[in-house]
């Protein structure tokens, strides 16, 4: 899933790279995909996922990349980034850090919200573990995630 998510963002970020230098930024230089040197499965994407992040957007059969609503996404996973951090100090503070120091939402003075994103990517990540309906930090998944990341940017570099 990992390496999925990865070839993803590479995708996306070869995309945006394409509309800039294509100069398709608004919708008075919106362009068709054919302008653009899109392949066909472009439009598909349009009509899913891609279209529904907001960050390209189609006009009467012509695209263009919102430059808005990329930096909205930024600051979003910014905002993302910033949580967690404050997420892993906290449990880190109150000592859940394995299975047999693991604390219940309650107790850790979580929001309902921590409980939904368990069940979502927050649980996918491995870094916070559910036990009988206690939580705690996986260090040792910390310790991968942001090894993996450190690896993401310096090859983006």
């Amino acid at each position: 899933m990992e390496g999925e998510r990865q070839e993803i963002w590479a995708k996306l970020k070869e995309l945006i790279g394409l509309f800039k230098a294509k100069g398709a930024l608004s919708p008075e230089t919106a362009m068709t995909a054919k302008e653009l040197g899109l392949p066909p499965r472009f439009e598909e994407g349009m009509r899913h996922r891609l279209g529904m992040s907001g960050i390209f957007v189609e006009i009467n059969g012509k695209y263009y990349l919102s430059e808005q609503r990329l930096a909205e996404g930024k600051k979003k996973r910014e905002e993302i980034r910033e949580r967690l951090k404050e997420l892993v100090h906290l449990f880190k503070t109150k000592g859940a850090v394995s299975p047999e120091t693991a604390m219940t939402a309650k107790d850790l003075g979580l929001p309902p919200r921590f409980e939904e994103g368990m069940k979502k990517r927050l649980g996918q990540s491995g870094i916070f573990v559910e036990i009988n309906g206690k939580y705690y930090l996986s260090e040792q998944r910390l310790a991968e995630r942001k090894t993996k990341m450190e690896e993401r940017r310096q090859h983006a570099a």
